[in-house]
């Protein structure tokens, strides 16, 4: 009798199943998806989750141990559902990776109740003029703090321009930022409310193989001044 040649995926799920050696809850540091060889009944705690598909956003899930969540961050590819997401919005830290979908509206930015929101793109429209002008006129809170980091320089001075038409008269050294911002960039200290204000600068991220990022961070009145 003739057996059938062991294929790749018999292999991976043979690997898979030493690994996991019966267990049934599996603890992941970060989870990177892309297998389709999970026991089904197989749980995982995970602390981060990297998708970059719908597809692959909701087969990760179904593997993942409810006690995971609130992530520590996600890392994904935003598509019409995300920002309506609670498990994208509860993550401590989202990373938007925004190519399919290159408009992020004020109402987009309004759901994200993160503590940390960093959007990777090189061209895409970002509302975030217009939130900040919203907390400015409402006088609510911002707790998010955002990043948009770009390889394109240009963008990034484009953005800093905007940001010195729309705030320019709340320009500020900003004496105390610990971190190093770009030499000669725009950096503004924007009063939301007698408790809080936005700090809006720019840096060089040495460690992300340069990027350059333009950090909008909500501070208390006292660190503000």
């Amino acid at each position: 009798m003739r057996h059938r040649a062991e294929t790749q995926e018999d292999k991976m799920q043979k690997l898979i199943h030493f690994y996991i050696c019966g267990r049934s809850i599996i603890h992941v540091g970060r989870l990177s998806w892309d297998t389709d060889f999970l026991p089904v009944d197989l749980k995982l705690r995970v602390n981060s989750l990297s998708v970059f598909s719908h597809w692959e956003f909701e087969a990760a899930i179904r593997f993942i141990d409810p006690r995971s969540f609130p992530l520590n961050t996600l890392d994904t590819l935003p598509d019409f559902s995300t920002y309506d997401n609670h498990i994208a919005t509860s993550a401590e830290t989202l990373i938007l990776l925004l190519v399919v979908d290159p408009i992020v509206t004020v109402e987009d930015l309004k759901k994200l109740n993160n503590k940390r929101v960093e959007f990777e793109s090189d061209h895409s429209e970002i509302d975030i003029i217009p939130l900040i002008k919203y907390h400015i006129e409402t006088k609510k809170d911002i707790r998010t703090t955002f990043m948009i980091s770009t390889e394109d320089k240009d963008f990034l001075n484009e953005m800093l321009r905007e940001f010195e038409q729309a705030f320019g008269e709340y320009r500020s050294a900003l004496i105390g930022v610990d971190e190093r911002c770009i030499p000669g960039s725009y950096k503004f200290s924007i009063p939301i409310n007698n408790k809080s204000r936005i700090h809006v600068y720019a840096i060089e991220d040495s460690e992300e193989g340069g990027q350059w990022k333009i950090v909008i961070r909500p501070v208390s009145e006292v660190l503000g001044l």
